[in-house]
Order: structure tokens, then sequence, then C-alpha cells
């Protein structure tokens, strides 16, 4: 976790289609931020997303070591994988965890 993607985070998860489940999103946020590792992601020069403004993504995946990123970004999901760090949607992550 980074301040820039919590600050992702909050973007998205406050859209207004989101509003009826406000209650929901605080619950999810403040669990996901108290529990999440900060890390200070190690800048790399290359680019490798299609949407620049996704790259703090990938700087921080690797710093981190991530094993996937959790993204609805439907260019990146295309990618399916990239440094060996996976890219899944939502539904994705929870059915390899068995959640759902």
């Amino acid at each position: 976790m980074s301040i820039e993607l919590q600050n992702e985070i909050n973007t998205v998860l406050s859209r207004s289609k989101l509003a009826p489940f406000d209650r929901q999103r605080r619950i999810l946020l403040g669990t996901l931020f108290n529990q999440a590792l900060m890390v200070l992601a190690k800048r790399i020069p290359k680019a490798v997303f299609p949407d620049k403004d996704d790259h703090f993504l990938y700087e921080l995946a690797v710093t981190g070591q991530a094993s996937a990123i959790v993204t609805g970004d439907k260019p990146l999901l295309r990618m399916k994988k990239c440094s060996g760090i996976e890219i899944l949607n939502p539904d994705q992550l929870c059915k390899k965890l068995r959640i759902k």
C-alpha cells in the first residue's frame, strides 16, 4: 500500500454509483488501510502499462513483491500478467481466494 494507492482507491470507491454502499465502503477501507503494509515504491523508469498514470501500480507491486494487482481497468486486465505479477479483476481475486 502507498499513499498514492490509498488516494486511488478512495477516488474509485467514492464514485456516485457506490453511494448506497457508503457504510460498507468505510468499513472496507478502514480495515484495508489499517492492515496494509505501507511500501515506499522504488522508481522504475520504463513504463510497462498502457496508461502511464498507472505506472505507480507497477512500481508498487514490484517493490512490494506482490503476487497480483487487482483492478477494474480493462487495458490492464488484458495484459493478464506483467513481470510475473498477475493482473486480476475483483471477481477473479475472490475466486482465487475462494471467497465466492
